[in-house]
């Protein structure tokens, strides 16, 4: 044999043995590492936050649950059962969305329709009446062993039944000149919202934002037809309430668990890896497709287990930067929590990003709510101080603390909100995401898509538009020639 095929014949065995060794020691030294950085994290939160692990989350929050029939879920749910599937199209119309945000009442057509699903929903608003009286509930969570991020969330479409069934009626008893009716049934849609309670996930906790602004719309809505007097101190106490709920530290210490939790069951063999990657909402299934095989799967397993255990290190590291984010005083929370981007995780056959879309959702649309909240409440206070004093306050400081205990200011600022008083009425609003004073002309308040502020656009304001008491309810806007603008119709009560 030739000296150098000698050579390669005992060259490439040892070579390969040193590659395994090199493989084996990096294994070992980086899963050492990785669980020093683990085991302390972990004895520190055992420490200051007994029972941060999902399951014992998800069990106390079960157990704090009342009973069955003082559940203001169960409500939900009954009221929901009992609700036309119509009413949940109801508002999706093209006109109706315009009747929504204008202070001309809805066309004869509009109002019969309306008037119509109305009237077939009466069990249904009977049975979600009794939530205003019961002090808590919530849903039962049942995540799925052994991995959770596959849960699913069945009772959301009774919630927006539940909605949208509460949003018509509020419309259809405004339009009937019962405002004060109306207003009710918009803080019953808070109350629906509030149903969500502390679910620890951030995609629950968006969704109890949506229905807020759903009832900030009906809010709105009514002071925009109608002139209620009761009802307008309980409904500024509800939004100061929801405005101060802390909806990120629920979520967060949800999340973290979780993450931890099937990050641990990776590790204990109750979960493969393609099982796992497959579940982030940035991983492409078919990179997953290609090592689903038993054996595969098995290989690729035992490889990332090098890296599990600083990768749940990493995991509960960012929670702990995004909890210490939380706590900080406006404007420097916004600020640091618009920087805090989810971490990227290396699973071997694929990088994945953790909550890449439902944290960036959960970011903006929380930013946007407590700029809506913020507006409805002071509104609400302006429209208290109008019915007392017979004028909107010159400035927001003249408003007593009797009628606005406290302030709230703009999120994207971190200053005061803007108020003006405008000729036919008045408007409070925040800046938006541009952090720009467009004037308080354009109000949005309608919630990102997928995490941007889709829908927000430059020259636009996040607020709330009041209406002087002579310019509410007015008669209905003809309908429009083609390409026109609709105009307002004749006023039969106006003098000639």
């Amino acid at each position: 044999m030739k000296k150098w095929l000698k050579r390669v014949a005992i060259g490439l065995p040892l070579m390969v043995a040193l590659a395994i060794v090199i493989f084996v020691v990096n294994w070992y030294w980086t899963r050492a590492a990785g669980l020093a950085r683990r085991d302390s994290l972990v004895a520190r939160l055992d420490a200051e936050d007994p029972g941060w692990r999902f399951a014992d989350l998800i069990a106390a929050r079960n157990a704090t649950l009342p009973p069955q029939d003082r559940n203001a879920a169960e409500v939900v749910v009954s009221a929901a059962k009992l609700a036309p599937k119509s009413v949940n199209g109801w508002i999706r119309d093209e006109q109706h969305a315009e009747m929504l945000n204008s202070n001309h009442l809805p066309d004869k057509k509009e109002y019969t329709s309306m008037t119509a699903l109305s009237a077939a929903c009466g069990p249904a608003l009977k049975a979600v009446r009794p939530i205003r009286e019961l002090s808590g509930g919530g849903f039962r969570q049942e995540f799925r062993v052994p991995n959770p991020l596959t849960v699913t969330m069945p009772y959301v479409a009774d919630v927006a039944q539940v909605v949208h069934l509460l949003d018509l009626d509020a419309a259809a008893r405004s339009y009937q000149g019962r405002p004060n009716e109306a207003l009710e049934s918009a803080h019953l849609i808070l109350g629906v919202g509030q149903t969500i309670g502390d679910e620890p996930l951030f995609v629950m906790q968006a969704y109890r934002i949506m229905v807020g602004t759903s009832a900030k719309r009906a809010v709105q809505r009514t002071l925009a037809w109608g002139k209620p007097t009761t009802g307008l101190a309980e409904m500024q106490a509800a939004f100061a309430a929801e405005l101060k709920f802390p909806r990120l530290r629920c979520a967060a210490r949800g999340e973290r668990g979780m993450y931890f939790t099937v990050l641990q069951n990776l590790e204990d063999d109750k979960l493969g890896v393609v099982d796992l990657v497959e579940s982030f909402d940035s991983f492409d299934s078919g990179v997953a497709t290609e090592i689903r095989g038993g054996l595969q799967n098995r290989i690729a397993t035992t490889y990332v287990k090098r890296d599990v255990p600083g990768h749940q290190a990493t995991v509960l590291e960012w929670f702990d930067q995004l909890l210490s984010f939380d706590s900080l005083p406006e404007p420097e929370r916004t600020a640091a929590l618009e920087t805090l981007e989810p971490p990227s995780i290396d699973f071997g056959p694929a990088s994945v990003r953790f909550m890449s879309n439902s944290w960036k959702y959960f970011r903006t649309a929380d930013l946007r709510a407590r700029a809506v909240m913020s507006a409805t409440i002071v509104a609400l206070a302006c429209e208290r101080y109008r019915l007392k004093f017979s004028a909107w306050p010159a400035t927001l400081a003249a408003i007593s603390q009797d009628i606005l205990p406290e302030l709230p200011t703009d999120p994207y600022t971190g200053g005061p909100l803007a108020y003006k008083i405008v000729p036919d009425g008045a408007v409070i609003y925040a800046t938006g995401p541009d952090r720009t004073d467009d004037g308080g002309v354009t109000l949005n308040d309608f919630l990102p898509l997928k995490g941007e502020d889709i829908g927000f656009h430059k020259g636009e304001d996040i607020g709330f538009r009041l209406w002087n008491p002579d310019k509410r309810g007015l008669p209905p806007l003809a309908s429009p020639a083609i390409g026109g603008p609709r105009l307002a119709a004749a006023d039969p009560n106006s003098q000639p």
